[in-house]
């Protein structure tokens, strides 16, 4: 389901673009689990939420990969939860902006070489000078 929010985005400012949608999945080993997602069509700006029927008690993974097909195991990450890959001393911390999403390790993956070419190009950007980096960091 999608629905026009009378709201604007919270990164561009645009008053038309913004939409809700949400949609409901079973997801195995996790139950049922509504997924809300806050999108902004006009600059890409989105915001999700995964939100199960029932409460859950808080639970650890740990996943060692071991062999190329590990990557295609499947992660469901709620906004409270703390990814870390300690052998490249990487995590994502729950927070204001934190996201949920249902994807698999090879996904998982790919969102920290994200977030790493993006403190890339803000480094060539802005100079390693902290006068003139942003106030926000990643």
């Amino acid at each position: 389901m999608e629905q026009v929010v009378d709201a604007p985005c919270p990164t561009c400012g645009d008053d038309e673009g913004l939409r809700l949608r949400t949609h409901i999945d079973d997801i195995p080993y996790f139950g049922e689990h509504t997924q809300v997602t806050l999108l902004c069509l006009a600059c890409g700006w989105r915001q999700t939420d995964l939100i199960p029927a029932e409460a859950q008690t808080p639970t650890g993974w740990t996943l060692a990969l071991s062999e190329r097909e590990h990557l295609t195991a499947r992660v469901v990450r709620s906004t409270a939860c703390t990814v870390r890959i300690p052998e490249l001393d990487l995590e994502v911390a729950p927070g204001a902006s934190s996201t949920g999403y249902v994807s698999n390790v090879e996904g998982v993956l790919q969102r920290f070489v994200d977030v790493l070419d993006i403190v890339e190009r803000d480094v060539v950007a802005h100079g390693d000078r902290e006068e003139e980096r942003p106030l926000w960091t990643t």
